[in-house]
């Protein structure tokens, strides 16, 4: 009565990397995109990655993420074009 069961991660169960790469594969194809999201947490939980959103109660669809302000340089997609040089 007091048995304590764990977490079923399938990805356990998977015998090397060619595996793995057939299950995300399979789970990419279904029509259900939560079905590859929750194949990846798998397999990052089985790599040591992290908690899963399903384990945490969090629903993945209605997160949202806050990106503080941070003097770090910008990247070349979001630099204005330099200005053209004068020639004399």
């Amino acid at each position: 009565m007091g048995e304590k069961l764990s977490a079923f991660n399938p990805v356990d169960f998977l015998q090397g990397e060619a595996e793995i790469d057939e299950f995300l594969a399979e789970a990419r194809i279904d029509e259900n995109p939560d079905v590859f999201a929750i194949a990846l947490g798998h397999v990052a939980k089985h790599r040591g990655g992290f908690t899963s959103s399903v384990e945490t109660s969090l629903n993945t669809k209605n997160q949202t993420t806050t990106v503080e302000s941070s003097p770090q340089p910008q990247s070349p997609a979001h630099r204005p074009p330099p200005k053209p040089i004068a020639h004399p």
